[in-house]
């Protein structure tokens, strides 16, 4: 488990104003989003959150055209999951429920309505936590 200041580093991290990528492909990109997102490395998580945001808070017009919207929002949630996880647990609580709220925090954090996500394309990366009602 994370220590506190590992979190605080992580949320600043995510609420930042988002930085670009330092990898010129997709491909490598997304190999350093699953590394992050594969090994609950905190840091990378947000990483990931803070380059991806932009896909989802309206930076970028259009942004559904893109070719790689639909593995960047892919990514982006399994990276929220991650974070959400941690948040849940180092707040003492084990109820997967809890994750969800957790997730939702994370969203409203970023001004990102969980609307604005296709939640059903996605739904396996949610898939152990309860569904919206």
């Amino acid at each position: 488990m994370a220590d506190p200041k590992v979190f605080e580093k992580a949320l600043k991290i995510i609420k930042s104003k988002p930085k670009k990528p330092k990898e010129a492909f997709w491909s490598r990109q997304a190999t350093r989003y699953d590394i992050a997102i594969n090994t609950y490395d905190v840091i990378g998580c947000a990483k990931v959150i803070n380059e991806l945001k932009i896909y989802f808070d309206g930076t970028i017009k259009n942004a559904k055209k893109k070719d790689t919207y639909l593995p960047n929002e892919a990514l982006f949630l399994k990276a929220v999951r991650q974070i959400a996880q941690l948040v849940t647990y180092h707040e003492g609580f084990k109820e997967k429920n809890k994750h969800w709220d957790s997730a939702i925090k994370i969203l409203s954090i970023l001004r990102i309505h969980a609307e604005v996500l296709d939640l059903k394309t996605h739904a396996h990366i949610f898939s152990e936590w309860p569904r919206l009602k």
